[in-house]
């Protein structure tokens, strides 16, 4: 919740390897897709499971989840490690021919678009090694649904609810983008980084060597606009001064940092 507590938590078997996707569905809300080994599961912002989501596959899923409206319906599309793609409705019934199955283990994050503009879509999801097209052969749209991490083929989109579910009491007070603590430092063995975005956006937190190399990425993500913190524990690295360097969007903050051991 907007205050910190705790609004719900969803216990699974396996471990949680890709990022959750949501759609708003009329009457429900938004709606949080997420997979958990061969487990696929749907949870409303409440908790509650979606529907007779959860569902099992046949092998592990290792691909974000992406959603499309084919023939006015809503579907949710996703590849397996056994190089199944599949798609169902909100319902959890497959789509006409799926799931279709490949040599190859389906990872990453798939994407729905109409690559051959004629009128139909084509999941695009790859492994490794082949990147693959499939033609649904069927009308449909994905304006407004997480397809491409909100039309945004760098991934570095976000979703807005149309449903009002949370708030913020008050307002955040304007600030510039920046660094604004620092402790301790120098330091060891860890140092507290606080920052402060004043949009939300895409950030990417990474410590540099003085001859301009990255060593270490400790943040790459989403951000709320607000105050952010984060810390950051060198492994084996020698003692001396690193470069902090925060980046949001086309805004950059970088201070020196220095390690001893």
């Amino acid at each position: 919740n907007s205050d910190g507590t705790l609004r719900f938590m969803i216990e699974t078997d396996d471990d949680i390897s890709t990022e959750a996707s949501v759609v708003d569905i009329d009457g429900v809300g938004p709606v949080i897709f997420f997979a958990s080994g061969s487990m696929v599961y749907g949870v409303e912002t409440d908790g509650n499971i979606y529907g007779d989501w959860t569902l099992e596959v046949a092998d592990d899923v290792t691909s974000s989840i992406v959603f499309s409206e084919i023939d006015g319906t809503l579907h949710v599309m996703f590849g397996d490690e056994s190089g199944n793609a599949y798609m169902y409705d909100m319902q959890g019934n497959a789509y006409t021919n799926f799931p279709i199955s490949y040599n190859f283990g389906f990872k990453g994050s798939p994407t729905v678009i109409d690559t051959d503009n004629d009128g139909d879509l084509e999941l695009v999801i790859g492994s490794t090694q082949t990147l693959t097209n499939i033609d649904v052969k069927a009308s449909g749209s994905v304006e407004g649904l997480w397809s491409t991490h909100r039309a945004n083929m760098q991934r570095n989109g976000y979703f807005v609810s149309d449903e009002s579910v949370l708030g913020i009491s008050s307002d955040i007070l304007e600030k510039e983008f920046s660094i604004t603590s620092v402790y301790p430092n120098p330091f060891n063995p860890s140092v507290s980084i606080d920052y402060f975005i004043n949009v939300s956006d895409f950030v990417e937190i990474n410590i540099i060597n003085l001859e301009g190399k990255v060593i270490e990425t400790i943040e790459s993500s989403f951000k709320p606009k607000g105050a952010h913190s984060v810390m950051w524990a060198p492994g084996d690295i020698a003692s001396g001064i690193y470069l902090l360097n925060i980046t949001s969007s086309n805004k950059i903050a970088t201070q020196k940092l220095m390690f001893i051991k």
